[in-house]
């Protein structure tokens, strides 16, 4: 939720037409707005989706004797 908050504030700082802060709380106020928590979800399970995939299509360099000796310390002390 925060990371949503975060860059909800900052796109709408850095945006060419600016909307009315003060609009938007009577509309919230007044139970006029959607939540985003949908959309939010939505992208951490795509973004979690991609990893995996990922970590699947690099499963041969990732489980390389390589990557294991790099690791191997941070496995330890954790």
């Amino acid at each position: 939720m925060n990371l949503i908050t975060f860059s909800q504030v900052w796109l709408e700082r850095l945006a060419a037409n600016k909307k009315d802060g003060w609009a938007n709380q009577y509309k919230a106020e007044n139970g006029k707005t959607r939540s985003k928590l949908g959309q939010g979800i939505l992208t951490g399970f795509a973004f979690t989706g991609m990893i995996v995939v990922l970590c699947i299509y690099f499963r041969d360099y990732l489980t390389s004797p390589s990557v294991q000796q790099a690791i191997y310390p941070y496995l330890m002390n954790g």
